[in-house]
This record gives structure tokens, C-alpha cells and sequence, in this order.
């Protein structure tokens, strides 16, 4: 299963915390190959799951926001 971008200015603090745990785990060749970072990757994830989730919702409200409802047609027919 691949990860999104680890970089750390694309993530919140809290995502970035558990980032470095994963890859401090993963500096360790055993732990890395038998599973035991595997707990590790899975906070991140999460992480970056609720990350995924405010994003989205907060994209909602500004759309909401910025687009404006569609007009309704103008009547143009003048009493002559």
C-alpha cells in the first residue's frame, strides 16, 4: 500500500510527529522488514485520513461560499 508525500509542508503537525515516527522505525532494517512499523504506519495514516477529511469539508464551505446560485431569468417583455 503506498503513502501519500511525507514532505513535511504538506502536513499538519500532528501528521508530521507521526511521520518521523514511521521513519525513524524505518531506519531500523529489521523492524522494517518484519512488521513492526506497522503500527507506526497505521497512526500516520489515520493522520492523514482526518487531514484528507477536514480538507474536503473545508473546500465545501468555500465553494458554498464563492459560487453564486444561478439567476433567475430576466423577464424582458415591456408593456407597450
Amino acid at each position: 500500500m503506498a503513502h501519500p508525500n511525507l514532505s513535511p509542508h504538506l502536513h499538519t503537525e500532528e501528521c508530521n510527529g507521526y511521520i518521523k515516527e514511521y521513519q525513524d522505525c524505518h531506519a531500523d532494517l529489521w523492524k522494517k522488514f518484519s512488521g513492526q512499523c506497522n503500527p507506526e504506519y497505521l497512526a500516520m495514516m489515520k493522520c492523514f485520513r482526518r487531514e484528507k477529511d477536514y480538507k474536503r469539508k473545508n473546500h465545501k464551505l468555500r465553494v458554498k461560499i464563492y459560487v453564486e446560485k444561478p439567476s433567475q431569468p430576466e423577464d424582458h417583455t415591456a408593456d407597450d
